[in-house]
């Protein structure tokens, strides 16, 4: 069974705009590289509706085994990392595929 692995997140004003798609763009490097990560997309929430979740991570995994090998890879813990300072809400959803 294949996971649909989905975080929202809204941004605080500390981070600068100039600084937010270079963090996206390090982000995506680092996580399309683990193994069993698949249809990566990263980017600004387009739904006019949404104020509390500004952006968002999907992607697939193959299997649970591969979500916990991607949950504990050191790339994944760096991506958490890169925006955990500017975070002001983080949710997280697994839907199975």
């Amino acid at each position: 069974m294949a996971i649909k692995h989905i975080v929202l997140f809204k941004l605080n004003d500390e981070i600068k705009d100039s600084e937010i798609q270079e963090k996206l763009d390090e982000t995506k490097r680092l996580l399309e590289v683990i193994p069993g990560v698949s249809d990566l997309l990263i980017g600004p929430n387009l739904h006019p509706w949404s104020e509390e979740n500004t952006y968002g991570v999907c992607l697939t995994l193959e299997d649970k085994a591969a979500y916990d090998a991607y949950a504990e890879h050191p790339n994944h813990n760096e991506s958490i990392e890169i925006f955990r300072p500017y975070s002001l809400e983080l949710r997280v959803l697994h839907l199975e595929m």
